[in-house]
């Protein structure tokens, strides 16, 4: 009887572990930054990614990293989705956001007029984000 119930809890488990789907092999952990600040980050030149070959705008929806997810650039024009209610926007890390939260993110302008809209006294919110590359 012991094996059977220790046999039937493994299985069990199993089951469990299968239907959540695998990651597949190779592919990075993601996690989502639920509920935190995202706040207006208007960058200096030194803190936005290395220059290209060629010269570029800044991106329309573009944000900033805390020093720790920047990594040194490392996660530079790193696309993420960004959350704020019920509305979801792609957007791409261009910048280092040296006054964020650990899990915060800066919103650079114009996207920080597109989520809050003609509001000038608000300078943060709540929201999540996640990199999705």
């Amino acid at each position: 009887m012991r094996t059977t119930s220790a046999l039937f809890a493994f299985l069990s488990s199993a089951a469990f572990f299968s239907a959540s789907g695998a990651t597949p092999l190779g592919s990075p952990l993601t996690k989502r930054y639920d509920n935190v600040r995202l706040q207006y980050d208007d960058p200096p030149d030194n803190l936005l990614c290395p220059p290209l070959p060629f010269r570029e705008p800044i991106p329309v929806n573009a944000v900033s990293l805390s020093t720790s997810h920047w990594a040194s650039g490392n996660n530079c024009r790193r696309t993420v989705n960004v959350t704020v209610g019920a509305t979801t926007y792609s957007a791409l890390a261009y910048a280092e956001c040296a006054t964020c939260d650990v899990n915060g993110l800066g919103i650079l302008d114009p996207f920080w007029n597109k989520i809050v809209g003609d509001e000038t006294d608000i300078y943060s919110i709540t929201g999540d984000w996640i990199f999705t590359d």
